[in-house]
């Protein structure tokens, strides 16, 4: 189906082209004559946005966000790269927080667009109007995962408190108009609207069947965001009942080996994959893995990390845990350099990304470049358990299907507290612990740190020392779990001047 979405994994210039369309003209002169005019255009418009999709899903969004929790250490003289964050010294005109908005909005206004005027398009036949109510479909999707992803960075914890406060949700833009400057709307109106979206998706999609692997959004992408939300909402009952119909699902499993495993992440490809974004050696990805393993000197072919592990990471992993051979790479000594001090010890480095040969160009000696994967069958299997516990049904069932798919026992019974530790070893470094964090009412704490030894076998700090670094302990509660509304959005729409999450206004 949809083969004409094939294109995105081989045709950058395309999606250049198309992503532009919105700046042909002044954003607010962007009229339907002028751009939109046919189903092929319509196309176009939809290649572009899965393009804005795309880059919503970006570094700043998955590892710097990340960074912020309690997964890795700053290594000892790191480049400071997303170094607020990870100190949690951000501000409001922090460009980590910034791009994050600044991206997901303007990706929503391409979406608007297409939600706006393409139902009006004068078509041929009942083909071509099917194929114009799918374009909807996937927009509206679209709008509800970059929606939820910025109430989950912006807006407190849905299940945190009063939902209908005043100017606790996101500023409501669900219609193409650049000249609109919304106020905060309440969460409550917030998840309202993704729930709504959502719905609009599920009728345009239906029958838009899913299979493992795909590049393009499919019923089964409602499915998984709907679980995804509905455990955030906190109604249990029925994130558990929703996720489960994917876990029922024959066109999905879980890798059950380890080098199943390990290919989903080395190639983005496998069973349990419900939708990758497109990748080619023309349109690449994010260099997700860039910063943990990336050899920044390729003469001699060295690792140099900015960030490791913390030593509690990965004791949080067995060693017949499939996902400690896939997530890790552990140096065998002399070929690690931090701080400009080789290091004669094996350290643990983050290998999660570890760059996917197909996307090797013939112009680098190595490549970072991973799709990335937005929804996983695991990820259901999570929800399921999660939101078991949380409502007194079976959570041994689907936490303990993880767990012996990814080579562990089962459990004899299970807790909230194991939930959590398996979603903190399947789901590190995909950009949700922070919320997370956050739902739980849980302490950001690092822990143990990793330790080494230099060349002369004298002991060496290999990571940043300090209440922001190694000894981070921050409280659940904190309003920095919370990212600030950005200075230049304010700027921008002086209505959002006083409606700052709180805490934020003293900077």
């Amino acid at each position: 189906m949809k083969k004409y979405l094939s294109i995105l994994t081989v045709s950058a210039a395309l999606l250049f082209v198309s992503s532009c369309n919105l700046d042909k003209y002044p954003y607010d002169d962007l009229e339907q004559g002028q751009a939109l005019k046919s189903i092929e255009d319509a196309r176009n418009f939809e290649i572009g946005a899965y393009a804005r999709f795309k880059a919503v899903f970006r570094m700043d969004n998955i590892i710097a966000g990340d960074l912020q929790a309690d997964y890795a250490n700053a290594v000892s003289g790191f480049t400071n790269t997303y170094g607020p964050l990870h100190r949690w010294s951000l501000t409001q005109a922090d460009y980590q927080t910034t791009d994050t908005w600044d991206y997901a909005y303007l990706a929503i206004a391409q979406f608007n667009f297409i939600i706006d005027n393409v139902p009006g398009l004068a078509l041929n036949d009942a083909q071509e109007q099917a194929e114009a109510d799918m374009i909807v479909g996937e927009a509206y999707l679209m709008r509800a995962i970059t929606a939820h992803m910025l109430a989950l960075k912006f807006c407190d914890s849905y299940t945190n408190g009063n939902v209908a406060a005043e100017h606790s949700g996101l500023p409501k833009v669900d219609k193409y108009d650049p000249t609109d400057m919304p106020e905060r709307s309440s969460l409550e109106s917030t998840y309202a609207q993704i729930l709504s979206d959502i719905g609009e998706a599920k009728s345009r999609l239906a029958g838009l069947t899913g299979a493992a692997g795909s590049t393009y959004l499919t019923e089964d992408c409602v499915t998984a965001l709907e679980a995804r939300v509905l455990l955030h909402m906190g109604n249990y009952p029925e994130a558990l009942r929703v996720a489960n119909t994917l876990i029922g699902s024959s066109k999905y499993s879980l890798a059950k080996t380890q080098e199943a495993f390990t290919d989903m992440w080395t190639y983005d490809q496998g069973p349990e994959v419900i939708f990758v974004f497109a990748a080619s050696k023309t349109n690449l990805p994010s260099q997700f893995g860039y910063y943990f393993i990336a050899d920044r000197n390729s003469t001699d072919d060295d690792f140099l990390p900015d960030y490791i592990p913390t030593q509690a990471t990965v004791d949080m992993y067995d060693d017949a845990d499939f996902r400690k051979e896939a997530y890790f790479l552990k140096t065998g000594g002399d070929d690690c350099e931090i701080g400009g001090t080789f290091i004669s010890t094996p350290v643990y480095l983050l290998n999660k990304y570890p760059g996917n040969p197909d996307l090797k160009t013939a112009t680098v000696k190595k490549n970072y470049y991973n799709a990335f994967k937005l929804f996983r069958l695991s990820e259901m299997y999570l929800i399921a358990a999660e939101a078991a516990v949380q409502s007194g049904g079976d959570a041994k069932t689907p936490l303990n299907a993880l767990r012996q798919a990814r080579g562990l026992e089962g459990l004899g019974s299970v807790t909230l507290a194991d939930v959590k530790a398996e979603r903190f070893r399947e789901m590190i470094f995909e950009g949700n612990r922070i919320s997370d964090l956050r739902r739980w009412g849980d302490p950001c704490v690092r822990g143990a740190v990793q330790t080494g030894k230099n060349a002369a076998g004298e002991d060496f700090g290999l990571v940043s020392l300090g209440d922001e670094f190694d000894k981070l302990n921050v409280q659940a509660g904190d309003f920095r779990m919370v990212w600030p509304i950005p200075e230049t959005a304010i700027y921008a729409n002086q209505k959002l001047k006083d409606q700052q999450n709180p805490g934020w206004n003293r900077f």
